[in-house]
């Protein structure tokens, strides 16, 4: 499923920069997809997620600092 974006370049952006397709998303993704495997129900399996966590930790600084957070209110749980 293509996810929708932004009809137009954001604000600042020119409509022909050459990662304009980029620019319009609304959501990012990042994921690491593993097998089901045994692991999944040991111990170890913790120690795995936060260091995959841990790996993610630039790309979010980044992005906390570059794009900042969202200005949608937060949805009632």
């Amino acid at each position: 499923m293509i996810e929708p974006e932004l009809k137009r370049a954001p604000r600042g952006y020119r409509p022909d920069h050459p990662r304009i397709e980029h620019l319009k998303r609304k959501h990012v993704t990042l994921f690491c997809r593993h097998p089901l495997e045994p692991w999944l129900h040991e111990p170890a399996c913790t120690l795995r997620v936060h260091a995959q966590l841990d790996a993610a930790r630039p790309l979010v600084t980044w992005l906390t600092e570059q794009v900042g957070p969202s200005t949608l209110p937060r949805a009632r749980r």
